[in-house]
């Protein structure tokens, strides 16, 4: 009984995050880098001291995304599709 129920609530669930990801990762290189994406990418591409440091001046942000958006560019580099992708993987996140 209980499998059934989640079927019937994971079926539209999963339906309207694969719509929200088709949307959202579609259009990751409409445009060129707006500023603060610059800014993060400028940060990304420091070494960690100097990155919290910029952090510390420049922004009023707290690092974590920072953080994450270092290891990202990393792994996948600082093309704007690239960069794009972590905050909409987020974004995408807070679908369900």
């Amino acid at each position: 009984m209980r499998t059934v129920r989640l079927q019937r609530v994971s079926l539209p669930l999963v339906a309207l995050v694969a719509f929200a990801a088709a949307l959202r990762f579609s259009t990751l290189d409409a445009k060129g880098f707006w500023g603060d994406e610059v800014s993060t990418l400028f940060l990304a591409r420091e070494h960690l001291g100097a990155m919290l440091d910029g952090i510390a001046r420049l922004e009023s942000t707290p690092p974590l995304y920072y953080l994450l958006a270092k290891g990202w560019y990393a792994l996948f580099g600082g093309s704007e599709v690239a960069m794009r992708s972590l905050p909409a993987l987020f974004g995408v996140a807070t679908v369900p």
